[in-house]
């Protein structure tokens, strides 16, 4: 099955308070240390903080440094923020300014998957679904004959007792008349 990824997934400071286990207050804390050492995070129209997936591994990194080392933020933030820096420096993509950083939107040809892969699964349901509903016919088919057969013999039992009872009072008959056993 495939799977598909988001590349450019953005989160609040809520979301990667949740992601960390860790206090909203601690991710403002140490996202304000990351921009201090020159990490840019990008932010939204109304100012507001929005995290990336590689800003969800910085704030992962600066926390998981933090606690282990035992340093201050600021310095667990200069260390990651210098990593990633020298990560983005190294990359072939340009970087843009915090201002201009907006959600990519999605390619055409991711479009085009998402919808080959919808009508994908629209036709195996539209089989599964044909064939849940032949499979219930058979079945019902199935009930109907048995019931059919059911109803068949116990006509036939009745049948057969009452022939069994009718014999019997014709040799009762004959025995009161004639006295034979």
């Amino acid at each position: 099955m495939n799977e598909i990824i988001m590349e450019n997934a953005w989160h609040t400071t809520k979301d990667m308070a949740a992601m960390l286990g860790i206090e909203t207050v601690t991710v403002r804390k140490y996202a304000l240390a990351l921009e201090k050492a020159g990490y840019i995070i990008s932010r939204d129209d109304k100012d507001r903080r929005t995290y990336s997936d590689v800003d969800a591994m910085a704030l992962q990194q600066l926390f998981t440094l933090r606690e282990r080392s035992g340093m201050t933020v600021e310095k667990s933030a200069e260390m990651v923020a210098s990593r990633f820096l020298a990560e983005q420096a190294s990359s072939p993509a340009p970087v843009a300014a915090a201002a201009e950083t907006l959600p990519a939107a999605p390619s055409s040809s991711l479009l085009d998957e998402v919808f080959a892969r919808m009508n994908e699964l629209i036709a195996m349901n539209k089989d599964l679904s044909d064939r849940v509903t032949e499979q219930q016919n058979k079945m019902e088919g199935a009930l109907q004959n048995r019931d059919e057969r059911i109803t068949q013999i116990l006509m036939e039992l009745r049948e057969t007792k009452r022939a069994i009872a009718a014999v019997k009072e014709k040799k009762s008959v004959w025995k009161r008349l004639f006295g034979l056993y």
